[in-house]
C-alpha cells in the first residue's frame, strides 16, 4: 500500500526534526541556543544523504567549508572526528537495526 502525501510529509517533518536536534546539539558556530533555526537551510541536503555515511560526511564538510565558511580542515584529526561523530549520529538515527 502506498503512503499518502500527508503521511510522507509527516515522516519527512519528523526526520527533519531529528536532524535539526542533532545539528543544533553539535552547533558548529555556537548560536543554536539563541537561533534554533540557524542551520535549517542545510537540513534538506543532510536528509538526502542520511542513509549514506560517506556522502553525509562529505556534505557536512561542504557545509562547514563552503556554506558556513569555517576554517575546517579535513586532514585535522580533531576536525574530522567531530564531523564523523555527527554524521554517525544522523546515520544511526535512520539506520538502526531492528531486531
Amino acid at each position: 500500500m502506498k503512503k499518502s502525501n500527508k503521511q510522507l510529509r509527516k515522516k519527512y517533518s519528523k526526520s527533519i526534526q531529528i536532524i535539526r536536534k542533532i545539528i543544533n546539539q553539535w552547533d558548529p558556530i555556537g548560536v543554536a541556543s539563541e537561533i534554533d533555526n540557524e542551520y535549517d537551510n542545510y537540513l534538506p541536503m543532510i536528509y538526502k544523504y542520511r542513509n549514506d555515511l560517506e556522502k553525509l560526511i562529505q556534505e557536512l564538510e561542504n557545509i562547514l567549508i563552503n556554506e558556513i565558511g569555517l576554517a575546517y580542515d579535513p586532514s585535522n584529526p580533531v576536525h574530522k572526528r567531530d564531523v564523523v561523530e555527527v554524521a554517525n549520529k544522523i546515520f544511526n538515527a535512520f539506520n538502526e537495526k531492528k531486531e
